[in-house]
């Protein structure tokens, strides 16, 4: 037998392999196969369609382009490209394919449902409901469609008419293997708990070891207050993916909340061994360092969870992170945090007050005061941040500049006891400057 002879018998039992679920296997003789003959587009097809089967995307759209090389222009083939072209966050390369897919076969409906989920990806709503509607012109009960333009609904929040297209897309199409868990994340966001949980328990009666509903299950079932049943579900990921740092860190989280930090630190520090760059569960082992007064661990902790964040910066994980350095008084640290976030968001009054404070507590007087005149400026009636002018103010011997901020919030609101304090405490250091200078002549 020649070379090319066993490089068929491969393909073929590759072929065998993949109809069993044995992806790695199929794999491997596929790859052997295109070793051998790499201008097979057939082969190269087979091989995308088995990493797409172990979500390995980037590797899939490698071999589509590599099919598409050997075999010219297939709208089944384009459309495949584009669809895994999004899956790895590459919508805008995606429409290119789409396109020339629909200039291929005007007819079919499967390049415009393609693009409602490239553009919803992209933000542009507007195209996703105008392809939603040349769809709908090619074909009316295209279940593609639906879900898609659902996903578009969702990024919108428009929960209710996304939970309404997920039905009927599961009306057209039962045999759908997400549509289910699609649906309870829309009840969800809806406040239908309920109504939710049916979908998800549904969702797993027909696909048992779908872990990531099987993780929407648990966290569900903590909002509704079921905590040993949402344990239940996330132990149920680990049984199936010991590997899984996600469900770990879940599992710390139910710890954490009924009281079990023991149990709380293990699951974290696990999820952190699995998944080295989960900045969320450094910053939870930072939170348990800080409450049990274990500074330099937490500390510690927290510089890690800094580098990590910077290098894939999440809103909500860095402000969480500006919060835990201020309690570790990483006053500077902090600041850079902050400094980030106002740079996102340079209106928001609040983060332009939390900066100021990260730099006041830092010793950085004269920024963190231009820093508490912005969030003012931002906010008219921002008394918080007047008394932090205040304190800023006295710090540096500006007791004019002091006495006008502090007269200002007090006009806005005369009865906060901390301004009433700041009077107090103003008068006393005036006072004391006074007859520093009456016994210094």
């Amino acid at each position: 037998m020649n070379d090319w002879q066993e490089a068929e018998q491969r393909a073929e039992r590759a072929h065998e392999l993949y109809e069993s679920g044995r992806w790695e296997d199929a794999l491997r003789e596929l790859r052997e196969a295109i070793r051998v003959n790499p201008y097979h587009g057939e082969w190269h097809f087979n091989l995308a369609l088995t990493l797409e089967q172990m979500n390995r995307y980037a590797e899939a759209v490698d071999a589509y382009e590599q099919a598409l090389n050997c075999d010219g222009e297939d709208p089944e083939l384009l459309n495949l490209l584009g669809i895994n072209l999004c899956r790895v966050n590459r919508p805008t390369e995606s429409l290119r394919y789409f396109n020339r897919a629909a200039r291929l076969d005007p007819q079919s409906e499967a390049s415009y449902a393609n693009r409602i989920a490239a553009y919803a990806q992209l933000g542009q709503h507007d195209q996703a409901e105008l392809m939603f509607y040349r769809t709908m012109q090619i074909n009316e009960h295209s279940a593609k469609a639906y879900y898609n333009i659902a996903m578009s609904l969702m990024e919108r929040g428009q929960y209710r008419r996304a939970a309404w297209c997920w039905r009927h897309a599961l009306e057209l199409d039962p045999a759908d293997d997400q549509v289910r868990a699609r649906l309870g994340e829309a009840y969800w966001a809806c406040g239908q708990l309920d109504r939710a949980y049916t979908s998800y328990i549904e969702q797993l009666r027909h696909q048992p070891g779908d872990m990531e509903a099987l993780l929407d299950l648990g966290n569900l079932l903590i909002e509704m207050e079921r905590p040993a049943e949402a344990a239940e579900k996330f132990r149920r990921v680990v049984e199936l993916d010991p590997d899984n740092a996600q469900a770990y860190f879940y599992l710390g989280e139910l710890a954490w909340r009924t009281g079990h930090q023991v149990a709380a630190r293990r699951a974290f520090e696990q999820s952190t061994r699995l998944d080295p760059k989960r900045v969320e569960a450094h910053l939870k082992l930072a939170q348990l360092d800080l409450a049990q007064k274990k500074l330099a661990e937490a500390r510690s902790r927290l510089r890690i969870a800094d580098r990590l964040q910077r290098r894939a910066p999440d809103p909500i994980l860095t402000e969480h992170l500006a919060q835990l350095l201020m309690e570790a008084r990483l006053y500077d640290q902090a600041a850079l945090a902050y400094r980030r976030l106002t740079h996102l968001r340079p209106v928001d009054p609040r983060l332009a007050h939390l900066l100021a404070v990260a730099l006041l507590q830092g010793g950085k007087l004269e920024p963190g005061e231009r820093q508490a005149r912005l969030a003012v400026r931002l906010n008219p009636a921002y008394t918080v941040a007047m008394g932090n002018l205040v304190v800023a103010n006295m710090r540096l011997g500006r007791f004019r500049r002091a006495r006008a901020w502090l007269r200002r919030a007090r006009k806005i609101d005369p009865r906060d006891p901390r301004l009433v304090k700041l009077a107090r405490e103003l008068r006393w250091v005036r006072l004391g400057q006074r007859l520093k200078q009456l016994f210094a002549s």
